[in-house]
């Protein structure tokens, strides 16, 4: 898949995700100001990731040309660490 169209698919998804965030926050805190409003996304979107967002990464780990196996060998290290599996 091309760079430029993952690119759009990652906005279009976290507009989305920013979206139905906002319209479940705001139906249980009505009069709440927009600072609060601003840190409670902030915080619930710096939570961890999930196993499924893990799940995505592994499925698209290519091994990059002139990558060597090493290097190869370590993104995939760090990334089993970061899911800690």
């Amino acid at each position: 898949m091309d760079d430029d169209l993952k690119k759009v698919q990652l906005v279009i998804t976290l507009q989305d995700k920013a979206l139905r965030w906002y319209i479940k926050y705001s139906t249980t805190h009505l009069a709440v100001k927009l600072k609060a409003t601003k840190d409670a996304l902030n915080n619930d979107f710096k939570k961890p990731k999930s196993q499924a967002q893990f799940v995505t990464e592994f499925k698209e780990i290519k091994w990059k040309v002139n990558e060597s196996s090493w290097d190869f060998d370590q993104s995939l290290k760090c990334l089993l660490q970061q899911a800690n599996l």
